[in-house]
């Protein structure tokens, strides 16, 4: 899990990682390293929920010969809230992406983005009392439909949160998911990637 809750621009940002111990099942691929979280500008209260025991993202897997097929991402959404850098501005928009990355040497790369969502927009407020869940940004659980044809890729995700002022960007955080879960006729949790290919 990844937690940010800065209170002022210039102030550091606390980071708080959470990792649990992989477990192995059929489909677990082999651990990657995952990139660290970057920022710019202004950022508000953020949390990732990329946790092993309830990952933010699920890979779909439909029937398939010999292997089960990746058909489907499913992103559940970032917790996000204003900046509280200035008490005249205590609420505006923030916006969303989604993005996947691919590989077939997720250990040495290079990943290159197979996919970028649009960036959905909402309004979010300050959270003066901590993660009020009224004051986020209302985003809801996304479906990404997947065709990887029949290599032997593997695919991560990444997450662009965006605060906008006067229609400029103020900051941006980006978060790559480390944990997925795996769903459908394939079942397990992942580490670090999902496979095109999996078994059933």
């Amino acid at each position: 899990m990844s937690v940010s809750r800065p209170r002022h621009g210039f102030r550091p940002l606390l980071i708080l990682g959470a990792v649990v111990a992989l477990l192995v099942t059929a489909v677990s691929p082999a651990a990657a390293v995952t990139p660290p979280e970057t920022t710019t500008g202004q950022n508000g209260t953020t949390v990732f929920l990329d946790i092993q025991a309830g990952p933010m993202v699920s890979c779909h897997y439909a029937t398939g010969t010999p292997f089960a097929k990746l058909d489907r991402f499913v992103a559940r959404p970032p917790k996000v809230w204003w900046p509280d850098y200035d008490t005249n501005v205590q609420s505006g928009l923030v916006g969303w992406q989604v993005r996947i990355q691919t590989t077939t040497a997720p250990d040495s790369g290079p990943w290159t983005t197979a996919y970028k969502s649009s960036i959905v927009k909402k309004t979010a407020s300050v959270d003066k009392v901590p993660y009020d869940e009224t004051k986020k940004a209302p985003f809801a659980t996304r479906g990404i439909p997947w065709n990887g044809g029949t290599g032997q890729k593997v695919y991560r995700v990444v997450y662009k949160v965006l605060w906008y002022r006067n229609g400029t960007v103020l900051g941006t955080r980006t978060h790559w998911i480390d944990n997925y879960r795996a769903t459908g006729v394939a079942s397990g949790t992942l580490q670090g990637y999902c496979t095109n290919l999996a078994a059933s």
